[in-house]
């Protein structure tokens, strides 16, 4: 997304410019050198503010006094894996899953992009609070990763044509629709949402409108927001720092895990065009790691 200018959180520039913009915001680096006494050589660090670009082999930043730090430090005992995906999605799925605070055993969350990573982290969430999940998966998806993501958390597992087709139903209150998708799957979460149900969205990676009749909305009072992280942390950067370690407190705690649909590759200097180019012609998440011993 940030390559077509979804996300667009710092400099755009064009092809063919000397000026180098760096896109990626997860991302874990170790720290080989420090002046700071904010950090120690081998802590592990990831970025404080989105922007600064991860798809990189190293960064130098200045610690700058009394101004944001430009890296969050990350406890060693969650792992590196862990570690390596702990700035974007987690923390949304714990922002999104916090929009309601008053969670009861046995209520719902409905999400499309059922199988996506902020999916994955909301479902491992939901489960530790007694709260069911309805994921939405494309027709497609359905007969890979059905099981899988019910081992992880999800309640229910449907396809997007059940959902189109009305052929849904849950045995409680849904609170909370989570919309990463748009398009004619948003309506219909909000068909499913309660009275004072919650729609959030927080990308639309279909392209298409978030619509829904309005007589629904009124009729249940129900709300539609929006979300998004970079805006948030560039905002309120101790807001950044608290949700990440209480992300880091979920991993200890065995809450969230990473999934097992990542895949890990390693790049060399030599390699790295190669290894973006088939990691982003390959579905599911790849993290790449870089190795200078080449």
């Amino acid at each position: 997304m940030q390559i077509v200018g979804g996300y667009r959180s710092g400099n755009v520039v064009d092809l063919g410019s000397t000026t180098a913009n760096v896109p990626g915001n997860d991302g874990l680096f170790e720290v080989v050198v420090s002046t700071s006494d904010k950090y120690q050589v081998g802590d592990w660090v990831i970025p404080a503010l989105p922007g600064m670009g991860t798809w990189r082999t190293s960064v130098a930043a200045t610690v700058v006094p009394e101004g944001v730090l430009p890296f969050i430090t990350v406890d060693k005992r969650i792992g590196r894996k862990a570690a390596e995906v702990l700035t974007i999605n987690p923390p949304t799925a714990v922002a999104l899953f916090h929009h309601v605070q008053d969670w009861r055993p046995g209520q719902w969350i409905v999400q499309n992009a059922g199988n996506s990573q902020v999916s994955h982290y909301v479902a491992q969430l939901a489960r530790s609070s007694g709260v069911k999940v309805l994921s939405v998966v494309r027709d497609r998806s359905y007969p890979k990763v059905a099981d899988q993501l019910k081992a992880n958390g999800a309640t229910k597992v449907v396809t997007e044509s059940e959902l189109l087709n009305g052929d849904v139903t849950v045995d409680g209150d849904v609170r909370l629709a989570l919309d990463s998708v748009g398009g004619p799957t948003t309506e219909a979460m909000m068909h499913l949402l309660a009275d004072k149900g919650i729609l959030i969205t927080y990308g639309v990676v279909s392209g298409q409108p978030v619509s829904y009749p309005g007589r629904l909305a009124f009729a249940k009072t129900l709300t539609a927001t929006g979300f998004w992280l970079t805006k948030q942390s560039l905002a309120d950067p101790q807001w950044k720092i608290n949700i990440i370690n209480t992300c880091v407190d979920l991993f200890r705690d065995g809450v969230f895990s990473v999934g097992d649909d990542i895949t890990y590759v390693e790049a060399t200097p030599s390699t790295l065009k190669q290894t973006y180019v088939r990691a982003i012609q390959a579905s599911g998440k790849h993290v790449v790691v870089y190795n200078h011993n080449e």
